[in-house]
């Protein structure tokens, strides 16, 4: 049986761990003392699961990838990107799901971290999915083309570009030099672009303009600060179309000291939280049910038109109603 500090270079090792525990902390040093190993209650939970592992099957090691090894978020659970074995219990939504996972994780590097440190594969499998198997030819805007990542931008268009090869797909980023850059290296090829800060309403309303709007999904991965996501949400939701899908990744960081921009007064999370109990509770058409919501939920108005809202680890899918009501 291996000791903690074997385990713990084993996983070091394997290049999916180490992209996405970059990604999450900024970098990583090239090793880990035995001491710092015994230490670290996240080893111990992977000496745990691999001796579990090693009981029923020593093959499953190889599908096994921690999200983070002592992540600065605390997240000491299951791999988010480990999949479950779906022989042994199998559910139709799962199918679309594990299709999507498998597809991001089959194209050649760098692959998109949404498949590998999280699990974005679950939303996006679940409402892409079926998209992708219909003649309909959407509209998707991605805010976030990846100029900051470490594996460099244009991972997550590769997938978009094979999951809906009739979409007509506009990523947008802040980083005029690096867009320009990742055309002249064919990274865009058959892609439509957008420049600015997302937080800025004069950028968010210049792109609208230029892209004509009417978007099926919006897709927001970009700076993360609870300003930029709100801003961007105001100005992009009724851009969507009726139907439409708007993706909010990464909103764990949301109380962060590097993302909260806000002093905890606007934090995303809590809006969407509020945005929820309206749905539920508080903007329920039963008069006798609405008096009983959480009058505090209405410091943040439901935007018109919503239809649910979907929430996963770490992010939310807010879906517009298919049918819009008109003005009498």
């Amino acid at each position: 049986m291996f000791g903690i500090c074997l385990l713990s270079s084993i996983m070091l090792a394997n290049a999916q761990a180490q992209e996405a525990y970059e990604h999450q902390t900024g970098g990583f040093a090239e090793g880990v003392s035995c001491k710092e190993a015994h230490e670290d209650t996240f080893s111990i939970q992977l000496l745990q699961k691999y001796m579990f592992m090693e009981e029923h099957s020593a093959e499953k090691l190889r599908d096994f990838v921690p999200s983070s090894m002592g992540s600065i978020f605390g997240q000491q659970g299951a791999s988010r990107a480990n999949r479950t074995n779906r022989s042994e219990a199998a559910m139709p939504w799962t199918v679309d799901v594990d299709k999507m996972y498998d597809l991001a994780t089959s194209l050649a590097a760098p692959q998109s971290d949404k498949f590998t440190a999280h699990s974005y594969q679950t939303m996006y499998g679940t409402f892409l999915g079926p998209l992708a198997k219909s003649e309909y030819k959407p509209k998707l805007l991605e805010i976030g083309l990846g100029c900051t990542m470490r594996y460099g931008p244009g991972a997550s268009v590769k997938v978009w570009r094979q999951l809906l090869p009739h979409a007509e797909i506009w990523e947008s980023d802040v980083d005029k030099a690096c867009v320009e850059r990742s055309r002249s290296k064919g990274l865009l090829k058959g892609i439509n672009t957008l420049v600015g800060d997302q937080g800025d309403q004069v950028v968010l309303q210049q792109w609208i303009k230029d892209s004509g709007g009417n978007f099926d999904v919006v897709i927001d991965d970009g700076g993360h600060r609870n300003t930029q996501i709100k801003a961007s949400f105001d100005a992009l939701w009724p851009a969507v179309k009726p139907g439409g899908l708007y993706f909010l990744e990464d909103l764990h960081v949301g109380r962060h000291e590097g993302w909260d921009d806000t002093g905890g007064k606007m934090v995303m999370s809590d809006i969407i939280q509020a945005w929820t109990e309206q749905l539920l509770i508080a903007k329920n058409p039963d008069p006798e049910i609405a008096k009983t919501g959480n009058p505090a939920s209405l410091q943040w108005p439901l935007p018109d038109a919503v239809d649910f809202i979907l929430c996963q680890r770490e992010a939310c899918v807010v879906g517009k109603s298919a049918t819009i009501a008109s003005a009498t």
